[in-house]
């Protein structure tokens, strides 16, 4: 699609990435002068159902309006295909970071905490994402303390109180499944805390809470054991935070990620005391 203009507004320059039924673009706005992300639902996903979550995205991201959640700028159609005019996010996800450098615990906290207030405010506006994980959540450009997290893709977000949507719908990506989500029970908020649990953790650890050698397996150990033991290196105020937002019952999780932010900021307090100057800083890891 390199050199396509959309509705005459928008060049494609190039893919970018691909996800369950849309890909992104890098483009580029002609009549303001800057680059956007573009996201076109894929052959493949022409059909009824495809562009009923395609829309829905649309309608969940437009409602949106907080720094550390993309941005939308418009919508439009392509050959019956619709696409999408988001903000572009030039920084690595947090899916390509972890894999390519480790993270301190001071780092972590300043991540986690930017999550929650996102999530927070998308809970506010009754939206759920369904499929919080590290690839989802990108950093910006910048190489300091003041880098942004930048939550992407709530292409599988339920509205809550939709009619288009019930509340029994298994959607995600298996490692970040909720035990509800795998056993097709009602899905609330609870459980993007439990994909930020899963999240958390693995950002602290070289492996996942629960996984298997075949899917199968992997829903089994989260619907039925408990996550794997953390690192050494994880503070215990830390783990008991992984373990809360983990909890298989939904109602023994954190009811909200503003509860999780004030035990994160506890935490990151005592950090501070014993921080090291400039720990802190996310220079460098992009």
């Amino acid at each position: 699609m390199k050199g396509v203009v959309l509705e005459n507004k928008y060049r494609i320059d190039k893919k970018i990435g691909s996800g369950a039924f849309g890909e992104v673009f890098q483009g580029f706005d002609l009549n303001l002068k800057r680059n956007v992300a573009v996201k076109i639902l894929s052959s493949v996903g022409v059909n009824d159902n495809f562009k009923k979550r395609f829309l829905r995205e649309v309608e969940s991201l437009a409602k949106m309006n907080h720094p550390n959640i993309v941005t939308v700028y418009d919508f439009g159609e392509y050959e019956v295909r619709p696409f999408l005019v988001m903000e572009l996010v030039d920084g690595p996800s947090l899916q390509e970071l972890v894999l390519k450098t480790s993270l301190n615990i001071q780092q972590v906290c300043l991540i986690a905490k930017q999550i929650c207030e996102a999530m927070s405010y998308a809970h506010g506006q009754s939206v759920i994402h369904r499929d919080l994980t590290l690839k989802n959540i990108m950093l910006s450009e910048e190489k300091n303390e003041n880098t942004q997290v930048k939550i992407l893709d709530f292409g599988l977000a339920k509205l809550l109180g939709s009619n288009q949507t019930t509340g029994k719908s298994m959607m995600g990506t298996p490692l970040y499944m909720s035990p509800e989500q795998v056993t097709g029970a009602y899905v609330d908020g609870r459980a993007d805390i439990f994909a930020f649990g899963v999240g958390l953790y693995r950002l602290l650890n070289d492996y996942f809470p629960f996984e298997g050698e075949h899917p199968a397996a992997l829903m089994y150990s989260i619907v039925n054991q408990e996550p794997k033991e953390c690192s050494a290196n994880v503070p215990e105020d830390m783990r008991n935070i992984i373990l809360k937002c983990l909890e298989k019952d939904p109602r023994k999780r954190y009811h909200s990620f503003s509860r999780v932010a004030e035990d994160l900021n506890t935490l990151g307090s005592t950090l501070l005391e014993t921080q090291i100057p400039g720990a802190a800083s996310l220079k460098g890891l992009d």
